[in-house]
């Protein structure tokens, strides 16, 4: 299919659409394009415009039904014909007027009146159901159940401040208090320098089915990096992956770049080489719950990477966006098993970060 037909079957599926929910904005309709811009499946494209625009199962089936209906049409409905303008033949011949006098026709020739004017009348506008479209690619705005500043708030609670390198700091109190014992002061007390060796490592699930989702990881992101520049964080690692990573991690939000060493992609275990007893990982991923299916090679590929996972550190958490109640029956109620997992919301959250303290 090619993409202008492609175009012309997402606005048609909209259209129809959007009689059932009229919440639907023209963000919507742009995020959906620009999926099909990057998406190689038609299958995988129909999923994850469902995802988008989809709140309820009623929904869902007028989506697919709509999408269908419209694949299914091979050739565009016919266009109107226009009748051509009858012949001179078909015309009925005009019957002579009789001639009258000129004064005569000047009396009976009727009086021309101007046009009215057309009146102006203010039209209705609907104002837009959606917030300013933003430049870049296509990410859903949504409100979610945990905000920035509990975000940014959970990164303080990982600092790990210990006392070393050279005695080069003035410990002041110690000062005052050998001078107040000895009655005199040679040289002042000197303390090593407090340094903070956490070191978070974030793991995040980008396209398919956490395409809605964007967003959510990009506050995430940027509330660790802040936390960084503020020297909340000693140190912090951001690797991409796609439902989950098998071989390599992904050094940019786009999965077009692996993360690299020497010029060539490096493994997990090359990855977090140098991961200690301070690392702390945090992955975010729905885990196959927001599709409500169970895939058996990505559970299976899920226990591989967290057995790399384990062999850098205890302290793993995972955060899910879809709710718990929506992970029965998928491959999120077994993963879970595997590694404790949250929603991310609020509470969620926080127990997510006291189990990367250990507790």
């Amino acid at each position: 299919m090619s993409e202008i037909d492609l175009h012309e079957l997402i606005i048609a599926a909209f259209a129809q659409l959007r009689r059932l929910s009229p919440g639907l904005g023209l963000r919507d309709l742009l995020d959906a394009l620009r999926l099909a811009d990057s998406s190689e499946e038609l299958s995988d494209l129909r999923d994850d415009i469902a995802l988008l625009w989809c709140r309820t199962g009623a929904e869902h089936q007028q989506f697919l039904r709509a999408w269908e209906e419209r694949r299914a049409q091979k050739t565009p409905p016919p266009a109107s014909v226009e009748e051509p303008p009858p012949s001179l033949e078909d015309r009925e011949p005009r019957e002579p007027k009789e001639s009258l006098p000129a004064t005569q026709q000047r009396d009976t020739q009727p009086q021309m009146e101007p046009p009215p004017s057309p009146s102006i009348s203010a039209v209705a506008v609907k104002p837009p159901s959606r917030l300013p479209l933003r430049s870049g690619p296509a990410e859903l705005s949504g409100f979610w159940p945990i905000s920035r500043r509990t975000m940014e708030y959970g990164w303080e609670y990982l600092r790990r401040p210990r006392r070393d390198g050279p005695a080069t700091m003035i410990d002041v109190e110690a000062t005052v208090e050998k001078a107040a014992r000895q009655g005199y002061l040679l040289r002042p007390v000197y303390r090593q320098e407090t340094r903070d060796h956490s070191h978070l490592v974030l793991l995040i699930d980008r396209k398919g089915s956490m395409t809605p989702f964007h967003s959510l990881a990009r506050d995430l992101v940027a509330t660790a990096e802040r936390a960084l520049a503020e020297e909340k964080i000693g140190l912090l690692d951001i690797y991409y992956f796609r439902n989950v990573a098998t071989d390599s991690f992904h050094s940019d939000p786009y999965l077009g770049e692996l993360a690299r060493i020497d010029g060539r992609p490096a493994t997990i275990d090359e990855s977090l080489a140098h991961c200690n007893r301070d690392t702390r990982i945090l992955i975010l991923s729905d885990a196959g719950a927001a599709r409500g299916n169970r895939a058996l090679g990505r559970i299976e590929a899920t226990d591989d990477m967290m057995i790399h996972l384990s062999r850098r550190t205890k302290y793993i958490a995972w955060v899910n966006p879809m709710p718990e109640k929506r992970w029965r029956g998928t491959s999120a109620s077994v993963i879970a098993r595997m590694v404790p997992m949250f929603e991310m919301t609020k509470l969620g959250f926080h127990g997510a970060i006291r189990a990367l303290r250990g507790r």
